[in-house]
């Protein structure tokens, strides 16, 4: 089976690790990242993956970028696309995958998600605190990808990537992205590591508070979201007691542009949409905002 990893960094590099070896594994790059890169250190182990060729085709490309690296990605991709190609994505939010749809109608788009996974990036070298590289939830849109879904779960299972085919893959990326939303976006503000959170009741208290937002948006959206699925949040999250941070605190710490407009964002402008209040997301989506730009 042909594979190829869009994206080597804090989600990406666990992966590969895993597939390295068992599978014809290769990265899609642009020409920029191609020329810079030097293969991947995780957890101080060096793996030379190879870059694609332009034109080589693949049975399945995993997207593990950003939201705001998707566009490009989708272009970095299309020479890799063939009739059946398998597309997973791994990026947060609820928009990732009718974008690729829409780009790729030759190939089909399951649903996924990661989480539960704990790594830092710097420049290509990964630390991953999570032993198992993260649990990734998958699943199809559709009962005629079925196939598609089984051809990915039994790879997989050769390579020891953990995951959950769970009844309701649309609730379940619902779910990750009431997460983000609250964690992600605290954690980048407040500069709080996955241990620094975990007995934060103050901070606690406000994630409640976006969750419920959330809920009231997902369901407006179709989607209902329970507070036990809340608490289920919460307990993924104070589960992490290292030192690991959030790909959004990373973000802000490195400088570079977050996903703010995914999580918080998404929450405002459905809001909005629907006539729901969304005061403590519209506040938060302001202020990593304006420390974004104050530390520019």
């Amino acid at each position: 089976m042909k594979v190829m990893i869009l994206g080597a960094g804090a989600v990406g590099a666990p992966l590969c690790a895993r597939l390295n070896g068992r599978c014809d594994l290769s990265l899609i790059m642009d020409d920029g990242r191609r020329s810079r890169y030097d293969g991947i250190i995780l957890n101080r182990v060096r793996y030379d993956i190879p870059v694609a060729e332009y034109g080589d085709k693949a049975d399945l490309i995993i997207f593990a970028c950003k939201n705001f690296g998707l566009p490009g990605a989708i272009a970095a991709a299309e020479s890799h696309v063939k009739e059946g190609t398998v597309i997973v994505s791994l990026l947060n939010g609820v928009v990732s995958e009718s974008l690729l749809k829409k780009a790729f109608p030759q190939a089909t788009v399951l649903y996924s998600f990661i989480t539960s996974l704990s790594s830092i990036r710097e420049g290509n070298r990964v630390e991953c605190f999570s032993e198992n590289g993260g649990v990734i939830f998958i699943g199809s849109g559709d009962r005629c990808d079925d196939e598609a879904l089984f051809k990915v779960t039994s790879l997989f299972d050769r390579c020891s990537v953990t995951y959950k085919v769970p009844k309701d893959i649309r609730h379940e990326i619902w779910w990750k992205f009431m997460l983000n939303t609250a964690f992600n976006t605290l954690s980048a503000i407040l500069q709080t590591t996955y241990r620094q959170m975990y007995d934060n009741n103050s901070l606690l208290e406000v994630a409640s508070m976006v969750m419920k937002e959330v809920r009231l948006v997902a369901a407006a959206e179709g989607v209902i979201l329970t507070e036990e699925d809340s608490a289920r949040a919460e307990s993924t999250i104070t589960a992490l007691h290292d030192d690991g941070k959030t790909s959004m605190h990373q973000d802000v710490e490195a400088g570079r542009e977050t996903e703010n407009r995914w999580f918080t964002g998404t929450v405002s402008e459905l809001g909005k949409r629907h006539g729901i209040g969304t005061p403590v997301s519209d506040l938060l989506f302001l202020l990593l905002e304006a420390k974004s730009h104050a530390e520019k």
